[in-house]
């Protein structure tokens, strides 16, 4: 059984190696209002952007609204539900929490230089939280050689809501108990 188990990760990892598009988690830098959170994509020699291909950033928590970015040609959205928009799967998506979703959408092809790999950056976006949790993303953009669509998700950090610790849970417990003790007594 840990022979399947072992053989099953290594096809998932080799996968997850020949995706599309991978997505990279630049930096994160405290700004008004939140943390901002710096994406960026890479894609293969044969692969290519035409309009419609997108990617997302699964499971955003605490967005601030309106505090995007995105290079020219893309077009930014939210989403609450995966895999967005209609392709490829997504690891570990929940559909109580946001996804973005940003779309290519400009007039010509983005290829990068023959027998290159590319990348672009300068996604970005605001959010209430700063701890980094596991989230995922899904893609889905254009393979030059032949023209056919391929998508592609995996693993990235998102921000996430801070769980407080048992201690500070107990510490607020007992806080609250005195106080209603104390509000007992007076009466």
């Amino acid at each position: 059984m840990m022979k399947i188990l072992a053989v099953a990760g290594l096809l998932g990892l080799a996968t997850l190696a020949n995706a599309a598009i991978t997505v990279s988690l630049d930096s994160t830098a405290a700004v008004s209002g939140g943390t901002r959170f710096n994406y960026s994509i890479g894609y293969a020699a044969n692969d290519s952007f035409k309009a419609g291909d997108f990617f997302v950033v699964t499971d955003f928590a605490g967005l601030v609204s309106g505090s995007n970015n995105q290079p020219a040609g893309w077009a930014f959205s939210t989403a609450a539900m995966g895999p967005l928009p209609g392709c490829c799967g997504s690891p570990g998506v929940d559909t109580a929490i946001p996804n973005l979703v940003w779309t290519y959408g400009g007039g010509s092809t983005i290829n990068p230089a023959p027998g290159k790999a590319g990348s672009i950056a300068g996604f970005s976006a605001v959010l209430i939280y700063s701890k980094l949790v596991d989230g995922g993303f899904t893609s889905e953009n254009t393979k030059s050689t032949n023209n056919t669509k391929q998508g592609s998700g995996g693993f990235i950090d998102v921000p996430g809501a801070a769980t407080p610790e048992p201690a500070t849970m107990g510490l607020m417990g007992g806080a609250l108990l005195g106080l209603g003790l104390l509000a007992r007594r007076r009466k």
